[in-house]
């Protein structure tokens, strides 16, 4: 939902599978759900320019038109997949009211109404105050229901609703609708509630909204750390909407205004369970379960992929650093909540297609029989990932944590210094681990390959007082002195005091460099990397020239890599920036 809107519904995906539709508009917002009042022969949309209180699971809008006040309470059911919308009116008048309260929805059941014919494909079915409707989304198979608790008149067709025909009957229709109208009288200084919940399920729809009918909604979540600040603001943004954003938001919804995605990226999730280790540690155990079921017998894992029932579509790829993130936060997570026990859990690998020499393949994955402890599914992402050049870097293949870096390293010889960093920085967490397994000699091999990474990061990855970047297959570097785009990039500046790079002048000259040339105090941000690339620059780091100049991945504030550097800050000496008082302030 946004402060003007009533937003959109999802059900499992909230790309694959909405209920309701996403539209990326700042200018209109989304109207495909709308609370609308006829009553003085005129139409009120009673969400937009309501004042709105948001917390997790609801949102509380309160409006007025004329005499009649309005509270619209949005809430999320505990259990099943329900969302119910209660709207109380209230007449300030002095004689009594009628009006035409309307549930709008525009049902998608799919991807997007394109992929339907605007509804086109869509069934529906009526009984008492609901209707029912059917699409051929074969990947979930599942029927929406809209309800509501009085007698209503249902509409199936748009424009014969926005016409003022309300009553247009129950039927296939293009560019349709599914609309419920309740009249309604109220007295003088009353309050009348109507209720509407819009439902999901796979079968047996009815049975479920039945259940909805008469429970109340809710909420479980388990105590956070708490911050107890002089300032109330960040203590509210502490203990509440930054957990919330972290799970609600990217772990569960993977969706938002900006980006409606759907689909687990297998890095992406797993730096999002770091934080919830401390706030939700189940949440936190259940992705590095799911990303070792994303795993292949070989090691390496999917990229990105959605999830429906037992199969999983993604792409599997040569992208280097994802693999790495399983023993990096595993090591976290135990670290965090003292849970053992996951290490010696058992989980199925993945099963698909071979890449065959293919730089990365969109496929359809099972999860096959074979089985292994998180402890081993862990040691086959250090196996797999450890493939060093000429220069002693790892290899950075496909991409490293930048995506668009694609190309950098296409012939196969191209290394990457951060993810040479990352290496050093996940063996220095999970070789205790190995030691407390009995694994004494791997964990004295993982901290001799450390040893040989952070000689060479030393040795190859050092200029003009900071940290390049990469080399591509040419040996050129990537974030050096001579570089026209990308001269000096955030994240092995960052990753140098994490990985605990053993030279504090290098260390501090790279943050202070980084601070000099990548904060901007104007705008407010932490940029990834400067300059940007431009689509006719003579470098060809791969698609990170296709974002605009600035944009995202492409010399941005890309907000995880923003946090990594803010991390080191606060890792590194209290006096890094005492050179100057603008930098102290």
């Amino acid at each position: 939902v946004s402060q003007n809107s009533l937003g959109f519904t999802y059900a499992l995906n909230s790309r694959e599978n909405k209920l309701t539709p996403w539209n990326n508009d700042t200018m209109h917002d989304n109207n495909g759900e709308m609370l609308l009042v006829k009553g003085t022969g005129r139409y009120y949309d009673i969400i937009k320019g309501a004042r709105t209180v948001f917390a997790p699971c609801k949102a509380d809008y309160y409006g007025k038109v004329k005499d009649m006040e309005y509270h619209t309470a949005v809430r999320v059911y505990q259990r099943g997949m329900g969302k119910e919308i209660t709207v109380s009116v209230t007449n300030r008048s002095r004689s009594e009211k009628k009006c035409q309260l309307s549930y709008y929805t525009e049902p998608v059941l799919g991807a997007d109404r394109t992929a339907n014919n605007s509804g086109a494909g869509l069934s529906y079915f009526e009984d008492e105050n609901a209707l029912y409707i059917k699409g051929g989304n074969s990947a979930f198979r599942g029927e929406m229901a809209v309800y509501c608790d009085r007698e209503t008149v249902r509409t199936t067709n748009r424009e014969w609703f926005f016409a003022g025909a309300a009553d247009s009957g129950v039927s296939p229709c293009m560019n349709g609708c599914a609309a419920l109208t309740a009249k309604i009288k109220i007295k003088p200084d009353e309050t009348v509630k109507v209720k509407f919940i819009l439902a999901y399920a796979r079968k047996n729809i009815r049975r479920q909204l039945d259940a909805f009918r008469n429970v109340s909604t809710g909420w479980e979540t388990e105590k956070a750390h708490t911050l107890n600040s002089p300032s109330p603001e960040m203590n509210k943004l502490y203990n509440t909407w930054l957990p919330w954003q972290t799970v609600g938001c990217r772990m569960w919804a993977k969706s938002g205004f900006y980006q409606n995605g759907g689909a687990f990226g297998f890095r992406d999730q797993l730096q999002d369970s770091m934080a919830a280790a401390y706030f939700l540690p189940k949440e936190a155990k259940r992705q590095i379960l799911n990303c070792c079921n994303s795993q292949f017998a070989e090691g390496d894992v999917l990229h990105w992929w959605h999830r429906a029932g037992n199969l999983r579509y993604g792409v599997r790829t040569t992208c280097s650093d994802d693999l790495l993130w399983l023993p990096y936060v595993t090591a976290h997570y135990v670290k965090v909540t003292g849970d053992r026990d996951i290490l010696n859990l058992g989980v199925r690998y993945a099963e698909g297609e071979a890449l065959d020499g293919a730089q990365e393949k969109y496929m359809e994955v099972k999860i096959g029989d074979a089985s292994e402890n998180v402890y081993m599914h862990c040691k086959k992402a250090l196996e797999k990932g450890f493939k060093t050049g000429d220069k002693g870097l790892i290899k950075i293949g496909g991409g490293d944590w930048n995506d668009g870096y694609n190309r950098v390293g296409a012939g196969g010889r191209g290394e990457s210094v951060w993810l040479s960093m990352f290496y050093v920085l996940t063996v220095k967490e999970f070789a205790p681990l190995a030691r407390e397994m009995h694994e004494d000699k791997y964990a004295e091999e993982l901290e001799k390959r450390a040893a040989q990474l952070t000689c060479a990061i030393t040795e190859n990855g050092w200029e003009n007082g900071y940290f390049l970047r990469a080399f591509y297959d040419d040996g050129t570097k990537m974030g050096g002195k001579d570089s026209e785009y990308c001269k000096i990039d955030l994240l092995p500046q960052a990753f140098s005091v994490l990985a605990d790079i053993p030279d504090e002048e290098k260390k501090k000259s790279a943050l202070s460099n980084a601070y000099r040339q990548l904060v901007s105090e104007q705008s407010g941000i932490i940029k990834l990397f400067s300059p940007p690339f431009s689509e006719d620059s003579t470098d060809d780091p791969g698609y990170v020239k296709s974002y605009p100049m600035g944009i995202r991945e492409n010399g941005g504030q890309y907000t995880h890599g923003a946090l990594f550097y803010a991390l080191a800050c606060f890792e590194a000496a209290d006096d890094l920036f005492n050179e100057s008082p603008k930098q102290s302030t």
